[in-house]
């Protein structure tokens, strides 16, 4: 059996003695360690500020609700994962669905037509990288027309743009520490960079349950989304191995696009620009029609290999969504023809050999 993921973990020996003096100490709340981890990813990220949460889920949430009005549009893609209008939705406000283009990212163009559109009722954009991929930000910033931009950056630590980190983009940009992630926590986190200050200490207490300090009162959106030393620790330990994970990815990809070379009826759903830098999350392949994926996967499970089709259904197609769709056309298309393969560091050449014939 191939899986499809195993985490990136660091060693034992790095994190078990202050895992275990977090543990004696009985303090498992945000503290020494949570703060050395802080500040740690925002000098690596490039950023002022980077805040842990307990989930990038979370996070988001929190950061659709930064804005006290209700009812107004977030605009999302149309291709993501159900995190993201989730967060939109807990907010009490609703989603703008735009649609994608061939690489999954938001499109610029799309998104500009739907602001046009709805004009004043669009309070923010919440655009991904997906899978690491990292947007076209100077065109969704022009679209976004002074609006501002917070990236559901949770597959995207490590992607960069001209060696400079995603987490730059924007007005701040959301990670995830999951363990399904290349930069993984202890089981779950989040982590907030920004380089605003009304930002990051809205984060602060609101990860709090809004915390007014030496106070009990409720004065701003707020809820438990305060990580554990745990978590920090690990994370903090995780973030030295970046450039290695990052880079080992990078060669997996590769390896998967020279095996894809000559293969009829299916191709790489993404391309990484020159000076652009993907996490590679995952490695996504767009077959020609749906019976062509069809029997890729009855092959995959035959040869005992995980993969997912992410995304499917997208968003607008989701059973609980309520919001509203501008432009969906290219993500429906992409979600009946794209699957995702395995993708970690425990996979060989041979493995990848084997998941390539399977798709022919």
């Amino acid at each position: 059996m191939i899986p499809f993921l195993k985490p990136n973990l660091p060693p034992w020996e790095d994190v078990v003695v202050e895992l275990k003096d977090a543990y004696e100490s009985g303090r498992f709340h945000p503290g020494q360690y949570t703060e050395r981890f802080e500040k740690a990813a925002a000098a690596q990220l490039g950023v002022k500020y980077a805040a842990l949460t307990s989930t990038a889920s979370d996070a988001l949430i929190l950061q659709a609700a930064f804005s006290p009005n209700k009812s107004k549009l977030i605009a999302v893609p149309a291709f993501t994962f159900r995190a993201t209008p989730q967060a939109v939705d807990w907010a009490g406000k609703n989603c703008l669905i735009v649609d994608v283009d061939d690489s999954g990212n938001m499109d610029p163009a799309e998104l500009d037509k739907a602001i046009r559109s709805y004009n004043s009722e669009v309070e923010a954009v919440m655009p991904v990288h997906v899978f690491g991929l990292p947007c076209n930000h100077d065109a969704l910033q022009q679209a976004a027309n002074g609006r501002p931009i917070y990236y559901d950056a949770a597959h995207a630590l490590g992607s960069r743009i001209e060696k400079k980190s995603v987490a730059c983009l924007g007005d701040s940009a959301i990670f995830s520490l999951n363990i399904t992630k290349a930069i993984p926590s202890c089981g779950e986190g989040g982590l907030v960079a920004t380089d605003s200050d009304e930002i990051d200490s809205y984060f602060r207490q609101a990860r709090w349950h809004g915390d007014v300090p030496g106070s009990l009162d409720w004065k701003m959106p707020g809820m438990n989304a305060k990580p554990t030393e745990w978590q920090a620790i690990v994370a903090y330990h995780a973030l030295h191995y970046e450039s290695k994970i990052i880079a080992a990815r990078n060669v997996l990809a590769d390896s998967y696009l020279s095996f894809l070379e000559g293969v009829q009826f299916v191709k790489p759903m993404q391309s990484v620009p020159i000076g652009f830098t993907s996490a590679w999350k995952d490695f996504a392949v767009r077959f020609e029609t749906v019976s062509n994926r069809k029997r890729a996967e009855e092959n995959l499970k035959n040869a005992g290999i995980e993969y997912k089709r992410y995304f499917s259904p997208i968003v607008s197609e989701m059973e609980y969504f309520n919001g509203v769709i501008y432009s969906d056309d290219n993500a429906r298309r992409l979600a009946e023809t794209v699957l995702c393969l395995p993708m970690h560091l425990k996979l060989t050449v041979d493995d990848q050999r084997l998941v390539i014939a399977c798709l022919r």
